[in-house]
């Protein structure tokens, strides 16, 4: 059998049976070559695929947190907005009764919003009214305390500052309404 192979050997080359084995040997190291290359091949292609899926489903998360954020912000705004007009609407009521007297002291001279509040979730037409129609209104207030103590009567001038304060709350209240469905 082994001349067979000897001859065989002879016959394609080799000059023996040690250059047989190393040339089996090669090709057995080229073909697991191969086998590992593919499999390294398919692994590295199933880490991209993940990868991919991965960045994929960290999009999606990205996109609802913004949106919850933004729905979030669009919530507290369209509530600060809501308590502006309240407190406008109660403004305009109150300066629109002219007999209690009461009502009117005890209504708050500020709006009560830090300016940040305002700057944030109001343009500055509506920044503008808001504070105009409180300064008026704190203006008026402080006149009509004064003809109190004088013992005196409303006088023109306050009826006036009654009457353009509530011009502009009523002008504010309408603004808030156009801008935003409240």
């Amino acid at each position: 059998m082994s001349d067979i192979l000897l001859y065989y050997v002879k016959e394609i080359g080799l000059k023996d049976t040690t250059d047989l084995f190393l040339t089996l040997l090669g090709i057995v190291v080229t073909l697991l070559g191969i086998v590992i290359t593919g499999v390294f091949s398919w692994l590295l292609w199933k880490a991209t695929h993940a990868t991919n899926n991965l960045a994929r489903l960290s999009y999606e998360l990205s996109e609802k947190i913004a949106d919850e954020k933004r729905n979030e912000e669009k919530n507290i705004r369209d509530r600060y907005r809501i308590e502006m007009w309240k407190k406008v609407h109660s403004l305009s009521h109150i300066l629109e009764k002219e007999s209690n007297f009461d009502e009117l002291l005890d209504e708050p001279t500020t709006h009560g919003f830090e300016d940040e509040l305002l700057a944030k979730y109001f343009n500055e037409e509506e920044q503008f009214l808001i504070d105009s129609v409180w300064a008026t209104f704190e203006g008026h207030i402080n006149q009509f305390r004064q003809e109190l103590l004088l013992l005196s009567f409303p006088t023109d001038e306050m009826k006036e500052n009654q009457e353009h304060c509530l011009a502009l709350a009523n002008k504010l209240s309408d603004l808030l309404m156009e801008n935003d469905e409240i």
